[in-house]
């Protein structure tokens, strides 16, 4: 790999650490592909163009023909430069530096949320007596996760002209997000949704913050979207389809008050639509 870095991107690399190398105290990513590199180009674009508004996120290097990726047999080499190298807390402010239309492939969120929630529904299905607090308090999350996707796909003219993030919620970070393989075009309210759970997660909820994210939601197709996307699990459901641990769900459970607070707080803080009040179950 390091005769071929040089060869095609003339970096004189002394040592490749798993994925990543150094070349003047900068850290490159090394990102293999088999597939999917038809957005490559406009990722190329994109990255550039928040790198130059001073969002440090992860920029492309390009290689001597002028590409941004090489192919190696089977695979596509795209090496990829980490601006932020500090992994800090991530700011509002921050988030909404993304917040501009593109060209980025739309992500049905209802239609993912639907698969995850078929597949809680089969996993636990094969359950006998393992797992008790899973048993315990799955029905209640699905319920939550039901009706998240009842509000949001009864909504229409949602705008999705947003830049989003493909990460779970215990991978919230610096890293992940200033990474442009996890961008996708959403609401931008999904972002401030993982934000807040985030904070509620690390016991961290400023509602002062709160009431000013409420207060600026321009329209009610914003204020659904934020509450839906709020209401939806994903941090327990994410669990319980992947590895089980039930440490980390007690956690979870631990923290369902503070996080219910949050959600009462939401819906008796929006008032530019009238479905919110319809969830009389959350009081």
């Amino acid at each position: 790999m390091r005769d071929f870095i040089l060869l095609n991107y003339n970096l004189n690399v002394k040592k490749i650490y798993k994925d990543c190398f150094f070349v003047n105290n900068e850290k490159i990513k090394i990102v293999k592909l088999k597939k999917n590199i038809d957005d490559l180009d406009y990722l190329f674009t994109l990255s550039n163009n928040l790198y130059y508004k001073n969002v440090l996120v992860d920029t492309f290097i390009l290689n001597k023909d002028g590409n941004c990726y090489t192919k190696k047999n089977d695979e596509y080499i795209i090496l990829m430069k980490i601006n932020d190298i500090v992994d800090d807390v991530i700011e509002l402010e921050y988030l909404k530096l993304f917040e501009q239309e593109n060209n980025l492939k739309y992500k049905n969120i209802v239609e993912e949320w639907k698969e995850k929630i078929d597949d809680l529904e089969t996993k636990i299905g094969g359950f006998n007596n393992e797992y008790s607090i899973v048993q315990k308090t799955v029905n209640y999350y699905l319920g939550m996760a039901e009706n998240a996707v009842s509000l949001l796909n009864e909504t229409k003219n949602i705008n999705n002209n947003s830049i989003g993030f493909k990460v779970k919620l215990v991978e919230f970070n610096k890293t992940t997000i200033n990474n442009p393989f996890n961008f996708f075009k959403i609401n931008k309210m999904y972002n401030i949704a993982i934000y807040i759970k985030n904070k509620i997660f690390k016991n961290m909820i400023d509602y002062n913050e709160l009431e000013k994210i409420v207060k600026e939601i321009e329209n009610k197709e914003d204020e659904i979207a934020l509450f839906s996307y709020m209401l939806f699990p994903d941090y327990y459901i994410d669990i319980v389809n992947g590895e089980i641990k039930e440490e980390e769900i007690k956690k979870i459970i631990m923290y369902n008050k503070n996080y219910k607070k949050v959600l009462v707080f939401l819906k008796e803080n929006m008032y530019k639509s009238n479905k919110l009040k319809l969830f009389v179950w959350l009081n």
